[in-house]
């Protein structure tokens, strides 16, 4: 009877001590109805490899705490827009809610956009990054974005650019 018993008791052992399988990262986007705010100020610093900090406001707020905004960047104005998890941020539950965001951008010839949104088709304001090449000064210029050519959905994306991975 012991010998029957036996190998179910270590089935039960093996099924309770074995990993979990891998769980994919959840991109789920709570998004909040918001679409007023502004990208109030951008600074450049650093030597060598710049640092970009954009700092402004959305004038909304939100009871909803999984309800966020955040960072999308733009490289070509006939494509997505793409965000990671991490560019999402939380709105304060009072207006507004303010941000400040400063990271490290890559070297080399660079032409793209980078917009703070509240929603997959919703780009409140952007900036739009440049440099003619290496020896260039970066270039950080305000856009409306009625007048931005990247006004296209965003893409949550799982992965950082190899090459710069906290970079804008």
């Amino acid at each position: 009877m012991v010998g029957r018993k036996l190998p179910i008791v270590v089935a039960l052992i093996v099924a309770v001590l074995a990993p979990a399988p891998a769980m994919a990262v959840d991109t789920t986007w709570h998004t909040a109805a918001c679409y007023a705010g502004a990208i109030d100020s951008v600074e450049v610093t650093g030597e060598g490899q710049p640092f970009l900090r954009i700092s402004g406001h959305l004038d909304c707020r939100t009871a909803d705490k999984s309800a966020r905004f955040g960072y999308a960047r733009y490289d070509n104005p006939d494509v997505w827009g793409t965000m990671h998890p991490t560019d999402l941020r939380r709105y304060r539950n009072m207006a507004p809610t303010t941000f400040s965001e400063g990271r490290h951008v890559e070297d080399g010839v660079l032409d793209f956009s980078i917009c703070v949104v509240t929603d997959y088709d919703v780009q409140v304001d952007c900036v739009l990054v440049f440099r003619a090449d290496q020896d260039s000064p970066l270039e950080v210029t305000m856009s409306a974005v009625k007048e931005l050519e990247y006004s296209k959905p965003v893409r949550i994306v799982g992965d950082r650019r190899p090459a710069c991975g906290g970079c804008w």
